[in-house]
C-alpha cells in the first residue's frame, strides 16, 4: 500500500498497537518497506514492554486510541494500524483523532474487522469522505488476518487519505 500509493519516502509515520509493529517489522526484514519509525501509540503496557524490547520505534506512547492523543496536529504524514478496529476493541471513536494528527494529503491505512466494518464502519466513513474530512482511496477484498487454523473473523485493508474537509 505504501508503495502504490507514496507514502514510502514519508518520515514520521506512527504505528497504532503492536500487532502494527509486528507487521511492520516483518516488512522491515523483508525489505519490502522501508519506514521511518517514529513512534507507537498502544494501549498495554505489556505491548509497549515488548516493542521496548525490539527498539523498533524511536518513541513510545502508552495511549487509549478514541481519547485525545497527545500530539500535534498535522504532525505526521500517515499512520498505519492493523489489529485495533476490531469488534470490542476500537471502533469509528478512534477515527478523528488519527484525522487530527495526520496531516492533509497523508494517508491512514488501518485493518478492520469485517464485524465491525458491516457494523457501521463503512457507512461512517462515507460520511466522512461526503463532509470532506477524508478520501476513501481502497478498501481490500475481505481477507484472513492470522495464520492458517487461528479462529478469528476475517479483516478489510482500509487506505484513506485526509483531506482539507
Amino acid at each position: 500500500v505504501y508503495a502504490e500509493k507514496g507514502a514510502s519516502g514519508f518520515k514520521g509515520i506512527p504505528g497504532i498497537g503492536e500487532s502494527t509493529r509486528a507487521k511492520i517489522i516483518e516488512l522491515l526484514e523483508t525489505g519490502e518497506c522501508a519506514l521511518h519509525r517514529e513512534l507507537l501509540a498502544e494501549m498495554s503496557p505489556g505491548m509497549l514492554e515488548i516493542a521496548r524490547s525490539k527498539n523498533a520505534y524511536r518513541e513510545l506512547h502508552h495511549a487509549f486510541l478514541g481519547e485525545p492523543l497527545a500530539f500535534e496536529d498535522d504532525r505526521y504524514a500517515a499512520a498505519v494500524s492493523t489489529g485495533v478496529f476490531t469488534t470490542g476493541h476500537v471502533g469509528v471513536e478512534g477515527l478523528p483523532e488519527l484525522f487530527r494528527v495526520v496531516r492533509t494529503g497523508g494517508f491512514i491505512v488501518l485493518s478492520v474487522k469485517e464485524t465491525l466494518w458491516e457494523s457501521g464502519f463503512s457507512d461512517y466513513l462515507l460520511q466522512q469522505q461526503s463532509d470532506g474530512t477524508l478520501r476513501v482511496e481502497e478498501v481490500t477484498p475481505s481477507y484472513a488476518s492470522m495464520p492458517a487454523g487461528s479462529v478469528t473473523s476475517p479483516c478489510v485493508g482500509v487506505v484513506l487519505s485526509r483531506t482539507d474537509g
